[in-house]
């Protein structure tokens, strides 16, 4: 009846490591699925915000084509412009076209040129550094993207500087 009742003891005291070996390993699992769901989260935000970084890419790309374009009708105004376009010939910027899109309402071209929920901005410089002409808003915000391009511009070549970000 002793041995029996050592042997009990014995079960039991194997019994209690066993369950204590069980919530170590339960605990070392729960931290582990928080570690993995913490790295999966911030793996999700980069992703969202390359996603969002190369839609601005693209929307700069395709806004930069249509100023790039001679608009529609070609000679437009504010009041008939369908395509918002700037140039005259291939690289050449109408300085009458840039006159004209002074004289039109910032978010009525934003309107046009299809980019509601973004803002923008154009520079043009002289190859000195000296600008010539400006039209939107000056003061970008974070993640701007920035596309420049050599074109002629009043007989001179000039930086025609095309800055794009999200409205905040």
């Amino acid at each position: 009846m002793i041995s029996k009742i050592k042997e009990f003891k014995r079960k039991g005291k194997k019994a209690q490591i066993i369950t204590s070996d069980f919530f170590i390993a339960l605990g070392i699992m729960l931290i582990s699925l928080l570690g993995l769901f913490g790295v999966w989260q911030y793996q999700i935000s980069r992703f969202n915000t390359r996603i969002a970084f190369e839609d601005l890419q693209i929307r700069t790309l395709q806004t930069n084509k249509i100023l790039f374009s001679s608009g529609e009708p070609n000679n437009w105004n504010s009041s008939n412009v369908k395509i918002l376009g700037l140039a005259e010939s291939e690289r050449h910027i109408s300085s009458k076209k840039l006159s004209r899109l002074n004289e039109t309402n910032y978010n009525y071209t934003k309107d046009v040129l299809g980019i509601e929920g973004y803002e923008y901005s154009i520079l043009i410089k002289n190859l000195q550094n000296t600008t010539l002409a400006s039209y939107g808003n000056p003061n970008p915000q974070k993640d701007v993207v920035n596309l420049r391009r050599i074109i002629l511009y009043e007989g001179q070549i000039s930086i025609f500087e095309l800055k794009m970000w999200r409205s905040t």
